[in-house]
């Protein structure tokens, strides 16, 4: 299973943790917990909770950390929707829970899935408008590692080349090898979406030959290499769907090279 993949599935059990808890609330910057019968927020980010006596809380964005609402109704349908690829029935659901419950949590859960939708219709410029949105309503997002690299997925995704490649010499050259194993990928991603397919393919064996050990990467490194191969007319494309098929059956990326061993 790649990083991405690992971080979706984060976010499904993330949502059904949550489906457990009661709201509304409002969590204060001390950490109190505040329960209620109903809830709302202004555009500017101020909720007001109102508790089962009538007695209301109106707090401003700098005095909570956290607001939810109830589960809205076709948030399942909606999620299982993305799941099984009918984004189209997906995709207005979406938008309407970011719309109604924007600061009550479930707007970010459902843009966190809008955005997978937008992603498998290769949508670029969908994607990076509901990052911009989630990111400026919850500007923690903005230090997640897992939403760093999705919103280089989705710039790459929308032709703003540049602004990730910027980034990319560090990340390359960090420590964390899964991270450097990732930034190669993505490197050659963008030579391969401009039209350099040698270039491409020579980050891609990178990873394959120096990052043998991050089996996290292999996946989806032996599938882009096959694949650019394959578009090279190289016949050495046989030789890495084979070695995918062979060592991680299991995994997504192997669905893709059955029949081309």
């Amino acid at each position: 299973m790649t990083t991405m993949r690992r971080w979706w599935t984060v976010l499904g059990a993330a949502a059904l943790a949550f489906d457990a808890i009661a709201a509304p609330y409002v969590v204060l910057k001390n950490g109190q917990r505040i329960e209620g019968a109903a809830i709302r927020a202004r555009p500017d980010g101020t909720i007001i909770l109102t508790r089962a006596d009538g007695q209301q809380f109106q707090l401003t964005r700098d005095q909570y950390t956290e607001a939810g609402a109830d589960k809205p109704a076709d948030f399942d349908r909606a999620a299982a929707a993305v799941q099984a690829g009918r984004h189209d029935e997906a995709i207005p659901i979406l938008q309407k829970i970011m719309s109604d419950l924007r600061f009550l949590r479930w707007d970010r859960e459902a843009g966190l899935l809008l955005v997978r939708a937008y992603r498998a219709k290769n949508d670029g410029a969908a994607m990076l408008k509901v990052y911009d949105t989630l990111m400026k309503d919850y500007p923690a997002l903005v230090n997640d590692p897992e939403i760093g690299w999705a919103y280089r997925e989705a710039l790459i995704a929308a032709r703003q080349f540049s602004e990730v490649e910027k980034q990319l010499p560090a990340l390359i050259k960090s420590e964390n090898r899964v991270d450097a194993g990732r930034a190669l990928l993505m490197r050659g991603d963008i030579r391969q979406a401009q039209g350099n397919l040698e270039l491409a393919i020579r980050d891609y064996l990178r990873v394959v030959l120096f990052f043998e050990r991050e089996t996290v990467l292999m996946p989806a490194a032996l599938l882009r290499v096959a694949q650019a191969l394959e578009k090279n007319r190289d016949g050495r494309a046989k030789e890495f769907y084979r070695r995918l098929l062979q060592e991680y059956p299991e995994s997504p990326e192997a669905a893709a090279a059955k029949g081309k061993a």
